[in-house]
């Protein structure tokens, strides 16, 4: 998956930030040229990440990772106000199922709803989770209901 296009569309190259909640999208993006905010809530989830230690073996990946940290282009974080930063906010999140084959949404709504309140304006939102049709408007409304002063 190439990011070349939508993304870098009307922001400068240089200095687009951006949080992505999933490693392999993060890595995607730092190898691409953008500055990436790793987030998770996990705090051990990102102690490991700070130490390289990952969840996967990918040949070259350590090396990699330690390149883009002390490059500063890439940072682990579960500071949630780092959110206030950047200017596109990526969400992706794996939706629980439920023991009856159901979704379990309301895992994936917590953890976005809980990151409004540090939505920088203007800011771009992506959701890559397995919700149901009407799940991003239905954030959406809920935003504008809390936070009318912000465009979404």
């Amino acid at each position: 998956m190439q990011t070349n296009g939508y993304l870098r569309k009307g922001i400068e190259y240089s200095s687009f930030r951006l949080m992505a909640s999933r490693l392999g999208y993060c890595i995607m993006l730092v190898k691409d040229g953008y500055k990436v905010v790793a987030f998770d809530f996990d705090i051990n989830e990102i102690k490991k990440l700070n130490t390289f230690e990952f969840p996967i073996f990918e040949p070259g990946l350590k090396e990699l990772v330690e390149n883009q940290t002390n490059k500063k282009k890439l940072v682990f974080s579960s500071d949630v106000k780092k959110l206030k930063n950047v200017q596109v906010i990526w969400f992706c999140y794996d939706t629980p199922v439920l023991q009856n084959d159901k979704a379990d949404v309301n895992y994936v709504y917590e953890q976005i709803t809980y990151c409004f309140n540090y939505f920088p304006k203007k800011c771009i939102i992506i959701i890559s989770s397995q919700l149901p049709v009407g799940s991003t408007r239905h954030l959406k409304n809920k935003y504008i209901n809390d936070f009318s002063n912000n465009e979404v």
